[in-house]
């Protein structure tokens, strides 16, 4: 009767010896469980993405210049986009921090383009997603004589060693843009009234040229001392302060109508002595600088 009373006994106490061994053994598998887990956070390499719809990675920024572009003469901004991400399933899995540096060569070395640019200097693409910038470089000096080569070069980095200042992740891209080289073409055209032989009409228009100011185009026409003479049109604004002198020829200059680098503006003459048949745009001498222009038809 007394053993089956300490049997009664002991089976309460095996059972609770049994249920901590349990729970002794299961919190031990979930311990061992979330340290290894730890360990692999720490030691797995993380999802990394830099990219760019125009510029190219470099490994070394003093030697490497990317991509080259070519940019049109009169540009005057250049714009790209930069992202986190390789498509819309991969993209880094921290803040990637980015710095932005634009350098121009107006010769053959590589300097610091001044105030005159504008542009940002960095930023940071959150995690979490898909993220893009759009970068925007604006002021460049480019047009007419100007041919500046701008070089933009973009550091990303992901992660940090605040301690020792080293990156987890670093990634350089670069491109480089160069004006293409203006045409910077004047033409000259003349249509004759052919119903009653009593004006001409002079039409000049440029191509990727443009007059500076405050020069203009300059043109001379014949105004007598030879087989031909011709007064302006005093009506159009352009020529109503152009009179005559005694000279072979007046010259006038428009200062108005070619600060674009395509322009065009037509001019009115009439016929006072000479046969209209004779009259040939060669009559007309018309130049924007240096740049004389040629006999074309528009």
């Amino acid at each position: 009767m007394d053993d089956k009373k300490n049997k009664k006994r002991k089976s309460p106490l095996i059972t609770a010896l049994l249920v901590l061994l349990i729970v002794g053994t299961v919190g031990t598998v979930a311990a061992k469980y979330v340290f290894s887990t730890q360990i692999e956070n720490l030691f797995r390499a993380k999802e990394f993405y830099f990219t760019s719809d125009t510029l190219t990675e470099i490994s070394n920024p003093e030697t490497e210049t990317g991509t080259e572009y070519t940019i049109n003469y009169d540009a005057e901004n250049i714009v790209f986009s930069i992202s986190n991400a390789a498509d819309e399933l991969r993209f880094s899995e921290d803040d990637v921090v980015y710095t932005i540096d634009v350098k121009k060569k107006s010769g053959t070395d590589w300097t610091d383009c001044g105030a005159s640019v504008s542009y940002t200097t960095g930023g940071t693409l959150a995690k979490g997603g898909v993220n893009t910038a759009q970068i925007t470089v604006s002021g460049i000096q480019t047009g007419g004589s100007v041919t500046d080569t701008y070089k933009v070069t973009v550091t990303a980095t992901m992660g940090k060693n605040l301690e020792k200042s080293i990156y987890g992740y670093k990634k350089v891209m670069a491109a480089t843009f160069v004006p293409s080289q203006p045409q910077q073409t004047i033409y000259k055209h003349l249509k004759k009234d052919t119903l009653y032989d009593a004006y001409v009409v002079l039409t000049v228009w440029t191509k990727d040229l443009k007059a500076a100011a405050p020069d203009g185009v300059d043109i001379a026409y014949p105004a007598g001392g030879g087989t031909v003479k011709l007064v302006p049109d005093n009506t159009d604004a352009i020529l109503h302060d152009v009179y005559l002198d005694a000279g072979d020829s007046i010259a006038f200059s428009d200062k108005t109508n070619f600060a674009e680098a395509y322009s065009s503006r037509s001019y009115r003459f009439f016929v006072t002595d000479g046969d209209i048949d004779d009259i040939t745009a060669e009559h007309f001498k018309v130049n924007i600088g240096s740049h004389d222009a040629s006999t074309a038809t528009p």
